[in-house]
């Protein structure tokens, strides 16, 4: 598997994570209820990607249109015991209506992520240990449907531009150490279902297009807007 397989896999549930939709308002853009409700969004998620699973939060912060961002941060686990992982995602877009109403929303995007792990299995004298770092930049864009005077859907597609690397080390009598690079188009898209404008339920599948060796990611985040 992969070893940055986890990392190209978080940046798909960082943008899981990044925005929410309301009632009559929404950030469209990345299906999350607007921030004309309340300006901080909490968010909890989980992520799945072959046997890779994720549990996570994030905070976000903004206006209904103009500057957005803010930190989430994901634990992972491996099929191996004890092998894990824990990732940092920093974010900022700036969010602006492409129709009058406000029904169709564009997001451009900049994504930085930090990966501690897989920690590796220990062998008597022998560790390992590993980490990565990404940075995208992208866009993306979406717009709402409204299905009750409660419930609104708002589908949106997320294309950002990806370049990451690691680095692996094997401790041992001698010390060996090789680092990787690469770059891809992280593809996401998903739905978020806006409740009384404050809550969301946002599933999502992100695509990992050109990167070798790189799976499909099945995200599921829940959001909270608390009016201000």
């Amino acid at each position: 598997m992969n070893r940055l397989q986890p990392l190209a896999r978080l940046l798909a549930t960082a943008l899981t994570t990044v925005t929410v939709a309301t009632a009559a308002r929404a950030q469209t853009c990345l299906g999350h209820p607007s921030f004309a409700v309340g300006t901080l969004r909490m968010s909890v998620h989980a992520s799945s990607t072959d046997q890779l699973k994720g549990l996570g939060a994030s905070f976000a912060f903004g206006e209904s249109t103009g500057l957005f961002g803010g930190p989430s941060f994901e634990y992972q686990s491996y099929p191996a015991p004890d092998d894990k992982a824990l990732i940092y995602v920093g974010h900022v877009g700036w969010s602006f209506d492409v129709t009058d109403r406000g029904g169709v929303g564009f997001c451009p995007l900049f994504v930085g992520t930090l990966q501690e792990g897989p920690t590796g299995v220990t062998t008597g004298p022998r560790t390992t240990e590993s980490s990565a770092n990404n940075f995208g930049l992208g866009a993306s864009i979406g717009g709402t449907i409204p299905l009750t005077p409660r419930i609104h859907v708002v589908p949106f597609l997320t294309a950002v531009y990806t370049s990451w690397s690691s680095k692996y080390t094997i401790h041992d009598v001698v010390e060996i150490t090789s680092s990787t690079s690469a770059s891809y188009l992280a593809l996401t898209v998903g739905a978020g279902v806006i409740i009384d404008r404050n809550w969301a339920v946002r599933p999502s599948i992100a695509i990992p297009v050109g990167l070798t060796g790189g799976k499909t990611t099945l995200s599921l985040a829940v959001s909270l807007t608390p009016s201000g």
